[in-house]
């Protein structure tokens, strides 16, 4: 049992993780994740923290830590660098990509960012984890850490109540099945490359209440998408409820708190529509961020 289900989380997730990969829920507390022309955007020094357990009860299921840390250098230039860590049957793979944004200040208040990123991938699959019934020659050996590079871009339009971003993460396509034979795995490949449009803003509803909407739409030129919808609301800048649909994937609830200006935590579960329910209970995400401000205005809370 235990072999086929990590073939089948295998044969599952590769095609997925060259499609979509990574798939948060928490993406609106850090845009980083998903656009390098975020960087610098929170201005301050931002840190983020993120675990995410997908697909709870099934063994071998996709778990992620992810870490980024941004901070504009001036009124221009920011820097900043994700480190993930993902981690899918017998399969690990390890992300580290350090990002740059310019802004462009088209007013006193809208900006315009351009942003890159620039790193390596380190894969390595576990096959001696897999438990066959028979002995397999194919699943003796392990295949050893193998490095490869990739770029990601980006735009970020932005004012106080509203963002709008472009991105393709990554530029180029590793193959995943190439690193394992040791051939060559970087390439580029548009069919496989995933542009991401994301767009949202801030509604005053009342003097406590502030909403939230906002729109993800992810996409592959050879002719996948997939759209989340999300609407957030927040009361007296402090307590957020949120909810997200997932096309023909999932729906999610979405709770947060902020402490103060500086810290913030919210935690995420994810109800599956797609056939993975049978197995599966959910899955679950807990972000926390911590950002330095030298000033704090609290007049204009970031919401984005």
């Amino acid at each position: 049992m235990r072999a086929l289900i990590s073939i089948f989380l295998v044969l599952i997730w590769l095609p997925a993780a060259a499609q979509f990969n990574p798939q948060y829920n928490s993406y609106m507390l850090d845009g980083l994740v998903i656009n390098p022309a975020y960087t610098g955007t929170r201005e301050c020094l931002s840190m983020v923290g993120l675990h995410s357990s997908q697909w709870v009860g099934f063994e071998g299921a996709p778990m992620s830590d992810f870490l980024s840390i941004h901070t504009p250098l001036n009124n221009r230039h920011a820097i900043g660098i994700n480190i993930l860590n993902d981690r899918i049957g017998v399969r690990n793979m390890t992300s580290i990509l350090p990002s740059y944004a310019y802004h462009l200040k088209i007013s006193n208040t809208k900006k315009l960012a351009f942003g890159v990123n620039a790193g390596v991938n380190f894969f390595n699959i576990r096959n001696s984890d897999v438990k066959t019934f028979t002995q397999d020659d194919a699943f003796q050996d392990n295949t050893n850490t193998r490095s490869l590079p990739n770029i990601g871009a980006g735009l970020y339009y932005y004012t106080k109540k509203f963002y709008l971003g472009l991105s393709a993460p990554t530029l180029f396509s590793n193959d995943f099945t190439n690193v394992a034979t040791k051939s060559s795995a970087f390439q580029m490949q548009s069919k496989e490359m995933v542009m991401i449009l994301s767009t949202g803003g801030t509604v005053d509803i009342t003097e406590d209440f502030v909403w939230k909407p906002s729109l993800l739409f992810k996409s592959i030129l050879a002719g996948v998408y997939q759209v989340d919808l999300n609407s957030t609301f927040y009361y007296k800048e402090r307590v957020s409820l949120g909810a997200s649909y997932r096309h023909k994937d999932a729906i999610v609830g979405l709770i947060g708190y902020r402490f103060n200006s500086q810290f913030d935590i919210g935690y995420s579960y994810s109800f599956p529509l797609s056939s993975i329910i049978r197995v599966s209970s959910g899955s679950h995400e807990l972000i926390i961020r911590y950002e330095l401000r030298k000033k704090v205005d609290t007049f204009n809370p970031r919401y984005f």
